[in-house]
């Protein structure tokens, strides 16, 4: 029963809005995606590896990215080559 009722969630690898997770680095590492949502809109952001582990004294100068606009510019330059 318990492997009926059991639901498939994606992994953080698996997301394929999120393509720079992991690749993104400051001074800190900038490793995880995550989101936030107000009036039924999602923001979605890069954010710091120490921020998503909960030790603040380690995260970088940047701790969180827009992702749709780090993205952006990512693809635009790629297009460039």
């Amino acid at each position: 029963m318990l492997a009926e009722r059991t639901q498939k969630r994606n992994s953080p690898s698996e997301d394929a809005h999120s393509f720079l997770a992991g690749r993104l680095f400051d001074d800190a590492a900038i490793d995880g995606s995550s989101h936030a949502a107000k009036s039924g809109r999602r923001w979605r952001y890069y954010i710091s590896r120490a921020v998503l582990k909960g030790r603040s004294q380690d995260r970088g100068s940047v701790t969180r990215v827009p992702a749709a606009k780090i993205e952006k510019q990512v693809s635009q330059r790629s297009e460039a080559y």
